[in-house]
């Protein structure tokens, strides 16, 4: 049997290296954070260690913001080129002997002089100004600390403070001059340090010498040596990566399975509540629930978080298809799953779910209130589904509802993979083009779509109120209207209703003027785009949004009003206050229409009946803004999608830019346009700071001023922001936000 000898694995404690003590072999002590052992008898006068501290070179620039939070004021900051994302008390690693300069030349900065301190909360909590290697910047010029927390520093347009951190400075905090509780921390530390062990001594334990000595620093092993975990974003949790089991900083907007596929398409605002689509196909919603449109199963308990729609567990899915599913106003919702089967859900009071009753809350096989799967059940003749048999289920590739309506005016309309299209629901004015104003309560097939190539359904598209209509497109390039006119929705002079589908005269194949998408439907008027990029409107007018040179009641007659356009969105207003957003085939964006709050984003507040540029506040190259076209500076950026959003005489809008990046403008009162605070309506369009990552998608939740945005990442995040009442914003207090706020799904 084999023997040990303990004496190999003794060691003696000897506590922190004093350098008048005699150290003998196995003598283990501590120095600089770092246990050694001595290796030599009768070591007297070594130390066991040398530790250089490394200075660091070179220049950082950050950029400072003041935004509200809850109330207060605190200092926003982004670490990259002042472009980038603005970060809540960012916490700060200042490298001894870097320079850093904190520019606050942006507005909301002009009461709010930044000051570093050795003290949390400086002069607040007690402490000084550090001024070591302070120096203070204004116009371009160095000043005196009197003047940066003087009169000069508020009336400047250029301004920051720099720093050259001193070897061994002490940690830092930054804080605002005059205001409590603005700032945050910024520890200090060398760039790097070596250790040149004594050769009395070796290294017993691993601590700080090879990983920094900044206070609250965490320390891992990564398999080699221990090392300083680094310093998270705001939104970030701490986690272990599956493939190398270390900890690791990611985003914590997302704590289940999935992410968010895509947003609710534009269907005019929502009653206080939202709902997504996730990656893994299921509907996720939340708010204030009444008509049943939460797809719950009930009618009241609001939700103040994303919860599933209550799909049976056969529920294949929804495609990432956009306008797979939508929602209306309170009291409507419908999708297309990933077999192109219809479900239906909401209030049922005209019929719109197509279960043949209008039984509210559509009690189907003893559910109620929750989706039901139409294509699986008898229909009328000519209807979408079949109780047994696949093939005989038409494919249903697009759906429309009405906007802004609550249960009185409901409809259901789709079209097939065929071209054709079938409705249900409300019938006053004949949009279900059965030649009669009889509700329906089951799905039945229009006449005239779908009886010949030309004739086959492309898209369909429903206005709303509490009169809608229908807008058809045909593969062949004509449209037709079915339903209310009272607006001359259907372009000819009179204001009939249509009750069975009838060609919009003037456009179309026998005029010469091939339609190639509607590109905006509201209640009043009609935004088409031909195939040469040509924009047509009609309707009634009397803010100007359709953008034909005046604010006459009727214009019956479409009329080409702007050559190349390449998309458009209008308001979903039930009144007449309408403004309208265009993009042009360059990338710009124009816009027409009503303007109280300055939602076209032409720096005022006047309406116009012409569609004109809008304005966007873009940075300079001196760091000042400035409210610029995209023509006249030089198009630094293009935009990629426009959203009207808002209602009655509330206005706001947004876009997408090439950079994927969201501006907005319009109406503020609360929040909506993501600037840190209320009020103070943005007349041009202004980038919405905090959103990190590209935005691929944005929405508008809420209706008249109870309106917001929701914004889609490209990683899958969605950050929403604006009116919070009835859990609009997912939250516990139903309060609005004034800057983006992560979903946590």
């Amino acid at each position: 049997m084999a023997t040990v000898s303990l004496g190999k694995v003794k060691f003696s404690w000897k506590a922190a290296y004093a350098s008048g003590t005699t150290y003998n072999a196995q003598d283990v002590v501590s120095y600089n954070g770092t246990t050694y052992i001595c290796v030599t008898d009768g070591t007297s006068g070594v130390v066991p260690a040398t530790v250089t501290r490394v200075a660091g070179t070179g220049t950082e620039e950050y950029y400072v913001k003041v935004q509200a939070d809850g109330g207060a004021n605190y200092f926003y900051v982004d670490v990259t080129n002042g472009s980038g994302t603005y970060t809540k008390q960012r916490y700060l690693k200042l490298i001894e002997g870097k320079t850093y300069k904190i520019y606050q030349n942006d507005a909301s900065n002009n009461t709010h002089p930044l000051l570093f301190s050795s003290t949390s909360d400086g002069t607040h909590g007690g402490g000084a100004a550090y001024t070591s290697g302070v120096t203070y910047y204004l116009g371009g010029s160095s000043v005196p600390y009197s003047d940066w927390i003087g009169s000069a520093y508020t009336s400047a347009t250029a301004r920051y403070i720099q720093i050259v951190v001193p070897l061994s400075a002490p940690n830092l905090f930054y804080y605002c001059y005059a205001h409590s509780g603005m700032g945050g921390t910024a520890p200090t530390a060398a760039a790097s340090t070596t250790v040149a062990i004594a050769s009395a001594w070796n290294q017993f334990t691993q601590g700080v010498d090879f990983t920094g000595s900044v206070e609250g620093d965490i320390l891992y092993y990564n398999g080699t040596t221990l090392v300083s975990l680094p310093v998270g974003s705001e939104n970030q949790i701490l986690k272990i990566d599956e493939s190398t089991f270390l900890p690791i900083w990611s985003a914590e907007d997302v704590r289940s399975g999935t992410k968010v596929a895509q947003l609710r398409a534009d269907s005019g605002g929502s009653y206080r509540s939202n709902m997504v689509q996730m990656t893994d196909g299921t509907l996720r919603w939340w708010g204030t629930n009444s008509g049943y449109k939460g797809g719950i199963g009930y009618i009241t308990s609001n939700r103040s978080q994303p919860i599933n729609v209550a799909f049976p567990q056969s529920f294949p899915g929804i495609e990432n298809v956009s306008g797979n599913f939508l929602a209306n106003y309170n009291s409507t919702g419908a999708c297309i799953d990933k077999n192109k089967h219809l479900w239906t859900w909401g209030r049922n009071l005209v019929g719109h779910m197509g279960i043949g009753n209008a039984t509210a809350g559509g009690p189907f096989e003893g559910r109620k209130g929750v989706p039901v799967n139409i294509s699986t059940r008898t229909n009328n003749s000519g209807g979408i589904g079949h109780l047994t048999t696949e093939a005989s289920r038409k494919k249903i590739v697009q759906l429309a509802l009405p906007y802004a309506t609550d249960g009185g005016s409901d409809a259901t309309i789709v079209r097939d993979e065929n071209g054709y299209v079938y409705g249900t629901g409300y019938n006053a004015h004949g949009m279900m083009g059965q030649a009669n104003t009889a509700v329906q309560y089951e799905f039945k097939t229009y006449p005239t779509f779908g009886t010949s190539t030309a004739l086959k359904a492309a898209s369909i598209h429903m206005s709303g109120s509490t009169s809608p209509s229908l807008m058809t497109l045909t593969a062949g390039g004509d449209l037709y209207h079915t339903g209310y006119a009272g607006f001359y929705q259907h372009g000819e002079n009179n204001t009939t209703s249509q009750t069975v589908p009838t060609i919009v005269p003037t456009v179309g194949t026998t005029n010469g003027v091939t339609i190639s998408k509607v590109a905006a439907y509201s209640h009043e008027g009609v935004h088409a785009i031909d195939s040469s990029n040509n924009l047509w409107t009609w309707g009634t007018d009397t803010t100007g949004f359709l953008g034909r040179g005046g604010t006459a009641t009727n214009y019956y007659q479409p009329t080409n009003v702007l050559a190349n356009v390449t998309a458009v969105s209008v308001s979903k207003c039930t009144s007449n206050n309408h403004h309208s957003l265009v993009i042009r085939t360059d990338g710009t964006v124009w816009a027409s229409g009503f303007n109280n709050y300055g939602q076209l984003g032409h720096d005022s507040t006047t309406n116009t009946s012409t569609y004109a540029e809008s304005k966007f506040r873009l940075k300079q190259a001196d760091g000042s803004y400035t409210n610029q076209t995209l023509s006249a500076a030089s198009n630094p950026f293009t935009v990629t999608k426009v959203l009207c959003g808002g209602g009655a005489s509330y206005g706001i809008s947004a876009c997408i830019t090439s950079e994927g990046k969201m501006y907005a403008c319009g109406y503020n009162a609360s929040g909506q346009i993501g600037q840190g605070q209320t009020g103070n309506n943005y007349k041009v369009f202004t980038e919405i700071d905090g959103l990190q990552g590209n935005v691929v998608d944005i929405s508008c939740q809420g209706y008249t001023s109870e309106s917001g945005f929701t914004a889609l990442m490209d990683n899958g995040s969605c950050f929403t922001w604006g009116y919070g009442g009835g859990y609009q914003i997912p939250e516990d207090d139903s309060a609005a936000f004034f800057t983006p706020k992560p979903i946590l799904f």
